[in-house]
């Protein structure tokens, strides 16, 4: 379970007392350093950090899925299993009730085969999950397509993933904020080098 940092910490702090009396076992937030100092003192640590990157859009032309017949639309009702089973993997978290209600791209064979998904939820945000470094990239290349030459596309990884980050800085993506990522309770069982872009701060 994920808790975001918002701009009132003393209500997140009560808002994790309520998750974990309801069950919770790991709280995460992502925090600003300015707010690091509070979290600590209510028992958070330090997990990593996240960083946030842009990228303006690409020209239209051929959209990448027209080439490359391993990139297709996500069909929720063949391949929900396998892409909460990747997003677990990645981040610890099942987040199959988003998951299903989500729109996106994901690179595989069959439904129900898939090695990486591109997925925007309901309410906003895009979460990239991608065992190889080159689906993430193949899937931010169709995102970008997909905004045009006046759109901008958004990512996020972790300090774990520094050999991606660097990749996408060098394919022209600018790394705009960075900040703590914080846990409380159990250590997660993840893979933060799994994690391309997220949902929003509060839900991986």
């Amino acid at each position: 379970m994920s808790l975001q940092a918002d701009r009132t910490p003393v209500s997140g702090a009560a808002c994790g007392g309520e998750l974990e009396g309801s069950g919770c076992r790991t709280l995460v937030l992502v925090a600003t350093e300015a707010g690091r100092a509070l979290y600590e003192r209510l028992g958070f640590e330090i997990l990593t950090h996240d960083h946030a990157l842009v990228a303006s859009g690409l020209g239209t032309g051929r959209p990448l899925s027209a080439v490359d017949p391993s990139v297709r639309r996500f069909a929720p009702t063949g391949d929900l299993d396998a892409a909460a089973e990747l997003d677990g993997w990645a981040t610890g978290e099942d987040r199959r009730h988003i998951l299903a209600t989500s729109d996106g791209w994901v690179v595989g064979g069959a439904p129900g085969e898939l090695t990486a998904f591109t997925l925007r939820s309901p309410f906003g945000g895009v979460a990239t999950v991608a065992r190889d470094a080159s689906d993430a990239v193949r899937l931010f290349d169709l995102r970008r397509r997909e905004a045009g030459p006046e759109g901008r596309v958004r990512a996020g990884g972790l300090d774990e993933n520094a050999g991606g980050l660097e990749r996408l800085v060098a394919e022209g993506w600018t790394e705009i904020w960075s900040g703590p990522r914080m846990s409380r309770g159990e250590p997660l069982d993840w893979t933060p080098t799994g994690i391309w872009s997220q949902f929003n701060h509060a839900l991986g």
